[in-house]
């Protein structure tokens, strides 16, 4: 009797043990699989920091669309930016540059000018790179791709150039003060443009473009 009880005892603490493995087996593999679906196998190794993968689609979703606006509107040459964000600036830089009311009327007149020209010329833009994205899709030859991508720049450069001579406009306009005032705030705008050459958020401002 006491012979069959022990082996009862022995079996069951076999049985007991055997269950435990396998229950842990199970879930270590539930949890490699759920890490493998998670992370990429290269990042599985001890002690390395592992990043979480859905944020990084997220991140190269919102990079993708970033890239997509960058394709579809126009984008000028950053050196000449300062001119860009002056033009449409000029009511805030009032109290700044200490504007007469008489000068101040006077510099928003040329911007007004400045962008009804802006404008018409962006309007040209995005038409052009419609009809250059027709031609890419139509495999159109060397020749077609060059003439419109030539004028697609020329046109960026009527708008910068737009800019520039609005802004030295507003300079004769100005007293001596007031356009040393300005020339130091666009030797600013480009040296610190310089140092700050990888910084997305650079000229985030109210009024820029």
């Amino acid at each position: 009797m006491k012979k069959k009880v022990l082996s009862l005892f022995v079996m069951l603490i076999i049985l007991t043990m055997g269950t435990s493995v396998m229950a842990a087996s199970h879930s270590k593999a539930a949890k490699d699989t759920l890490s493998s679906f998670i992370y990429p196998p290269h990042m599985m190794g001890p002690g390395v920091m592992q990043p979480n993968m859905m944020l990084a689609r997220q991140m190269m979703r919102q990079h993708r669309g970033m890239m997509m606006q960058g394709y579809h509107g126009p984008a000028y040459p950053n050196v000449m930016k300062p001119y860009l964000f002056i033009v449409n600036q000029i009511p805030e830089l009032r109290l700044e540059l200490s504007l007469s009311d008489k000068e101040y009327e006077e510099l928003v007149d040329l911007r007004t000018e400045y962008l009804q020209k802006k404008d018409g010329l962006e309007g040209e833009l995005s038409k052009m790179n419609q009809l250059l994205h027709n031609e890419l899709m139509n495999n159109a030859n060397d020749k077609t791709v060059k003439e419109q991508l030539s004028s697609i720049a020329e046109t960026k450069t009527s708008v910068m150039m737009a800019a520039y001579s609005t802004v030295e406009k507003m300079r004769t306009v100005m007293n001596s003060d007031q356009q040393k005032k300005l020339d130091q705030m666009i030797y600013k705008m480009l040296k610190d443009k310089k140092s700050n050459n990888n910084d997305p958020m650079f000229y985030q401002r109210p009024y820029y473009e």
